[in-house]
């Protein structure tokens, strides 16, 4: 069991949302998660994975953000230079401090989006970090900040030991971090049956809204004569009977995003990804003044996947609307898939020469499930399939290491243990999930024993069968 730690902006609530999936995917794979996060984003976090006990939440406030001017998209100039020079000169006693905790906790690894002074920290203890991303402060700050912070922000950045880029990242993120492990999306998952229910609960096609928590527009835009219906979070004000506001506290706005017609939102990572992943008709609102936004909004709109909203003292939704249903977006062509299991995989590749992974499969309880082994799955290019079967209760297989060889170990029927020995330290995996492999890095010492009956091991390998690439006991 390895202890991952995140550490997770508390501006607005995109960092926490896009990274639960991830955090659900390493706790069902039965590693210890700690999480770093503002107040509202743990509880947040906290409500929605309640059911696992290998998740501790501490609430600490970690970043600034954006500072936007009252009632507005944009962003204030002044104050946020102040802001942020404060939190810099905080940063001393922050890493002083982390530094010590990490020291006593000895974390396996620490994953940030994207906190930026915790990569000192991280550096000084010597425990691995990885940023995962679209962007960083420093290409938003660095059109209204001084040379002087920014420079404070890329000596962070560049403490980073792994860097996770998502799809629609910003063009001095693919040019900043040069080794990077690509990724498309990650959102929380979709519930049918909730989908179905929301759905029902209307006559009127739904148009979902949303600008996000960061956000307090002032203009008012009066509805009620669409024939729609809105669903809203808070942030901008619609009026009529045909609006439904959602509260603060509910955990699954995704849903509402799946059920809906239309989909009209600011450029936040999290809506953004999760109506990609629903194939929705997306009108995405423009702010050429925030990098990242104008990279995410440029990107769509060049694959024809959205189209842009202006905001001009409120929304012209008449001709939003119209604009929208008429718009046939280019999934066909371009499309996201939520890469959620894939992060947990590569997370834990980080901190462990073996580990467990999950595996993607397709299906359902009713009708079974298919398991693709393929390349966005097997981390590595395959050369050679065998498998163990009818192995006896009391025999014990492998009992050696391989120099070159990369090794996933599935177990399609019954159980079996396997023992990984690396750097004099012992690990025991019960592998009884077809769903699930084992991956094995190259000088891992395995030995498969405590066969059930009729079980059988699949091995899948990086190298044709060499018998100098064995290590064997002398």
């Amino acid at each position: 069991m390895k202890k991952i730690i995140f550490y997770l902006s508390d501006h607005g609530f995109g960092h926490a949302a896009r990274n639960l999936l991830i955090i659900e995917e390493l706790l069902l794979l039965g590693h210890q998660v700690i999480v770093k996060t503002g107040e509202a984003q743990g509880a947040f976090i906290k409500d929605s994975l309640k059911k696992y006990q290998a998740l501790e939440v501490i609430s600490q406030s970690l970043d600034i953000g954006l500072i936007l001017k009252q009632g507005s998209f944009e962003i204030d100039p002044q104050q946020l230079e102040i802001r942020v020079q404060n939190y810099i000169e905080s940063w001393h006693s922050r890493i002083k401090k982390e530094v010590t905790y990490l020291k006593k906790g000895n974390p396996d690894l620490i994953v940030c989006d994207i906190v930026p002074w915790i990569f000192h920290a991280t550096k000084e203890v010597g425990i691995k970090s990885c940023l995962i991303s679209n962007f960083t402060w420093i290409e938003i700050y660095q059109e209204y900040l001084s040379k002087e912070i920014i420079s404070a922000y890329k000596s962070c950045y560049q403490q980073v030991d792994e860097v996770i880029r998502y799809d629609l990242a910003t063009s001095f993120m693919r040019q900043y971090f040069k080794q990077v492990n690509e990724v498309s999306v990650c959102a929380r998952t979709f519930h049918e049956e909730e989908v179905k229910k929301i759905k029902n609960r209307f006559e009127k096609p739904i148009v979902f809204v949303s600008v996000g928590r960061s956000v307090d527009l002032e203009e008012v835009i009066y509805v009620d004569h669409f024939n729609y219906q809105f669903i809203v979070t808070e942030g901008i004000k619609l009026i009529g009977d045909n609006v439904l506001y959602l509260p603060k506290e509910i955990e699954n706005t995704q849903d509402y995003i799946k059920a809906a017609d239309l989909v009209i939102t600011k450029a936040g990572f999290g809506t953004i990804a999760e109506a990609m992943l629903a194939k929705k008709k997306c009108g995405v609102i423009a702010r050429d003044t925030v990098a990242e936004d104008r990279e995410t909004i440029r990107q769509l709109v060049e694959r024809g996947l959205a189209l842009q909203v202006e905001y001009e003292d409120g929304l012209d939704m008449k001709q939003n609307l119209s604009h929208l249903e008429n718009f046939e977006p280019s999934y066909d062509t371009y499309s996201f898939t939520n890469d959620a299991k894939k992060i947990a995989n590569l997370l834990i590749k980080m901190c462990s020469p073996h580990y467990l992974m999950t595996l993607s499969s397709y299906g359902k309880e009713q009708t079974g499930y298919l398991v693709p082994l393929e390349s966005d799955q097997i981390p590595f290019e395959i050369k050679r399939i065998f498998y163990l079967v009818d192995v006896p209760n009391q025999m014990t297989r492998g009992k050696h290491a391989y120099y070159k060889t990369k090794q996933v170990l599935i177990c399609l029927h019954g159980t079996v243990k396997v023992k990984c020995s690396f750097d004099e330290q012992e690990t025991i995996y019960e592998l009884n999930n077809a769903k699930q492999g084992l991956y094995l890095e190259p000088m891992v010492w395995r030995e498969a024993y405590d066969f059930s009956e009729g079980a059988v091991l699949l091995a899948i390998s990086s190298e044709l069968f060499d018998e100098a690439d064995y290590r064997r006991l002398e």
